[in-house]
């Protein structure tokens, strides 16, 4: 079954968090960056770490970050099993339909930069595991978590909808998808 989920019903959660409180409660660099470490895609994408940078410039810029999400329920056994299956096709038009309308709101906000709801999508095989430049350096965007945030607690705190987990061969209740966009100061 190759099928878009028709029957998936979606909840759109949104929240904001300043700047000041989200450097202070939500982003823990060595914590997380650590945990990428343990990751398949660690060092093999340009949108995960390690970084030539220090992420805490991007989150230095910040002033405030609107949080975008979507509450993703399989809810038929035939949903259900798929995304036991195969979960990441199954929530790839999901998590399209996320970084599009993270995106629009990136063009329409100036000094804005935009989080997608997950590592980069943008080619199928990335070229930093070949040891080449990326090749689409200005639409490439980093995750939250990429970046060193507590999307859990984000997402618990701020959009009061705890991050569920599934048990072996079977999906969670829901899934979350969430990215942000990061309003820069105009001083940064």
């Amino acid at each position: 079954m190759n099928k878009k989920p028709d029957t998936c019903r979606t909840v759109v959660l949104r929240g904001t968090v300043s700047g000041e409180e989200l450097r202070k409660k939500y982003i823990d660099i060595p914590r997380y960056g650590a945990m990428c470490t343990h990751c398949p895609n660690y060092g093999k994408c340009w949108t995960c770490p390690p970084y030539d940078f220090d992420p805490m410039e991007i989150w230095d810029r910040c002033e405030e970050a609107e949080l975008l999400a979507l509450q993703i329920f399989p809810e038929t056994p035939e949903d259900r099993e798929w995304a036991a299956r195969d979960v990441r096709s199954c929530l790839a038009p999901y998590r399209t339909a996320v970084d599009e309308e993270i995106a629009r709101m990136e063009e329409n906000t100036p000094h804005s930069r935009r989080l997608n709801a997950g590592k980069c999508c943008l080619c199928r095989d990335c070229t930093r595991a070949e040891g080449k430049p990326c090749r689409f350096p200005r639409e490439t965007r980093y995750s939250l978590e990429s970046l060193g945030a507590a999307v859990g607690a984000l997402t618990e705190e701020i959009l009061h909808t705890p991050l569920r987990w599934g048990k072996e061969g079977q999906p969670p209740e829901y899934f979350v998808l969430v990215g942000a966009l990061l309003r820069e100061r105009e001083d940064a």
